[in-house]
């Protein structure tokens, strides 16, 4: 496994992956675009919502595999943890792309116990994984402000940001 460079999270040059378009995640992908020195990467299985941003500047199709290899940050915003694991396993999936130091957030609502699970399986993979709950629904995902709650492992929260979130969190009101 490759490592990571040093990142700039909070300032930007960072290459961001999302996965999954529908109601909120359509709005998280353009307020991350909105970022400066952001290179945006979506992916979504549902081909019509992928074309919604044909044209979009600053937006790359990757899949999850061209994702783990070139993101420093991917979101996941999908229906439950049973996506999130198809995107992750396998021959094609994100633990056997990615490099050392990838951060994931989980933006999903899922079950806190199979999080925990899918976290520690991530830390062996020498990714960093934190559950990031949302509030406010599609309008404010539209407009860049939902409500992000994360939580973890502390030295994960940490080491992708703690407190201090990173810029690409800019689609958040507060993070806690």
């Amino acid at each position: 496994m490759h490592e990571r460079g040093p990142l700039s999270l909070r300032t930007g040059n960072t290459s961001i992956g999302v996965i999954g378009l529908g109601n909120i995640g359509r709005g998280v992908a353009l307020s991350a675009a909105r970022g400066e020195n952001v290179e945006l990467l979506i992916w979504d299985h549902a081909i019509g919502a992928r074309k919604a941003f044909d044209g979009v500047p600053g937006i790359g199709v990757a899949t999850p595999a061209e994702m783990a290899r070139r993101a420093d940050v991917i979101l996941f915003v999908v229906p439950s943890t049973i996506e999130i694991l198809s995107c992750l396993r396998g021959r094609d999936g994100i633990f056997k792309h990615a490099t050392k130091g990838l951060v994931i957030y989980d933006f999903t609502t899922s079950d806190p116990a199979r999080t925990r699970a899918v976290a520690k399986e991530a830390a062996r993979h020498g990714i960093i994984y934190l559950d990031a709950g949302t509030s406010g629904g599609p309008y404010k995902a539209d407009k860049g402000r939902l409500l992000t709650m994360v939580g973890g492992d502390r030295d994960a929260f940490e080491a992708a940001g703690g407190s201090n979130p990173p810029a690409f969190i800019g689609n958040s009101q507060s993070m806690h």
